[in-house]
């Protein structure tokens, strides 16, 4: 991940490479029946401040019409997030289109927000690598579309841990012997100073059953929550990814307003008696 989407502005997306089964017909893979995936040259997170890295995933490849001079058929095959990124900017560009038409007022926040609580994640879909999912640009003009009087009065605060500041995520890389239980308090930061009353932010974990070795802040108090990961019955050779997820309870129907994203990579140690 470049140092230039690792500082990057929060309305800026961060756009991963997807080969979906579709695109295999036309690529000489007709038997190839296995579902879609990413690309091995898409980036994955986390961010070394904690981000999830990866907002959405797009196509990444493409058939072109080429000069005759420079291949035989006339045509020329791409790949790469170099497609995928161009792919996903002229969906969102159709999708900026159809809102003027329809008069729906936006900003780049909304539009992020749109877009990613209508991505498609795949089933077992590794959100470091898929981020919130697979674009889903008619989906996300219905919701646009369907939440139009809400839009502009939407808050996207920002996120920091206590202590911490230029984190804006839980990264924990679990070592052989190190300590178990990680604490953090998080800080939700307002950046409308028109805003006077605090919002009750509702949390949630996602895949609560799966991570019950985190504990969270049900509510905020005072723009505070607390965090603590118990990670003594993890297994060494993976990594762990989670998120507690912020609703506002006056716009439940808009979904996630923000996020606070948990990695934790629990390495497995190598024994060179063992292994060589």
């Amino acid at each position: 991940m470049r140092l230039d989407t690792i500082k990057n502005n929060d309305e800026i997306f961060t756009i991963g490479s997807l080969f979906t089964s579709e695109m295999k017909l036309y690529f000489e893979t007709e038997n190839d029946d296995s579902p879609s995936h990413l690309w091995y040259y898409s980036s994955k997170g986390p961010t070394t401040n904690g981000l999830r890295g990866i907002t959405l995933v797009a196509p990444g490849s493409a058939i072109v019409e080429n000069s005759k001079h420079h291949s035989s058929n006339g045509k020329q095959i791409f790949h790469e997030t170099s497609c995928a990124a161009p792919i996903a900017a002229g969906a969102i560009a159709c999708l900026l289109s159809a809102l003027k038409a329809n008069s729906i007022k936006y900003n780049p926040a909304i539009i992020k927000m749109a877009l990613c609580n209508t991505a498609f994640l795949p089933e077992n879909g590794d959100q470091l690598g898929y981020g919130n999912g697979i674009i889903q640009i008619d989906s996300a003009f219905e919701y646009l579309k369907s939440n139009r009087e809400n839009l502009l009065k939407v808050i996207f605060p920002q996120i920091s841990i206590k202590n911490k500041s230029n984190e804006k995520g839980i990264v924990i890389y679990k070592i052989e012997n190190d300590q178990n239980i990680y604490d953090y308090c998080i800080n939700i930061k307002h950046l409308n100073i028109q805003t006077k009353n605090q919002i009750n932010w509702i949390l949630k974990l996602s895949s609560e059953k799966e991570n019950q070795y985190i504990e969270y802040s049900k509510t905020v108090t005072n723009d505070l929550f607390n965090v603590k990961i118990d990670t003594k019955d993890l297994k060494p050779g993976n990594y762990y990814y989670s998120e507690i997820q912020a609703f506002d309870p006056s716009n439940l129907s808009l979904g996630s307003i923000f996020y606070l994203p948990i990695t934790i990579i629990a390495p497995e140690i190598v024994l060179q008696k063992k292994y060589f």
